[in-house]
């Protein structure tokens, strides 16, 4: 009995590391990770990846609420960031302003919006 309870401990043991060792792709993954983790993060690097980020949920938006050809080469120059959240950000485009909420920075993630409001200014003013 006592020598059945210490083979049955060794083997679930056994079969517990062996659910610990990482395969080659998990391995792979780890590897990329990392080198992003630790990648210049530049300025230009930022700014590249948040007009990247904003032209792309403009062109959504803009496609989403109004037409694709509204969004056909729609390219975002003038926009600022929330002084109250930092993944807020207010835009200008043409004849439409609005704003995008991010759940991750945008600055580092490419990522569509989780909230965003896209309104055409009226003709007269």
């Amino acid at each position: 009995m006592k020598q059945r309870l210490i083979i049955s401990a060794f083997s679930t043991l056994i079969a517990f590391t062996a659910g610990l060792t990482a395969g080659p792709i998990e391995e792979e993954y780890n590897k990329v990770v990392e080198e992003i983790r630790t990648a210049d993060d530049t300025p230009e690097n930022r700014k590249i990846q948040l007009e990247r980020t904003l032209n792309a949920a403009l062109t959504r938006g803009l496609t989403r609420y109004f037409s694709p050809a509204e969004a056909k080469d729609a390219k975002l120059t003038d926009y600022e960031k929330s002084d109250r959240d930092p993944y807020l950000y207010f835009f200008r485009y043409n004849n439409y302003i609005g704003f995008f909420r991010y759940n991750n920075d945008p600055e580092k993630y490419f990522s569509f919006p989780i909230e965003e409001r896209v309104i055409k200014k009226p003709e007269n003013k």
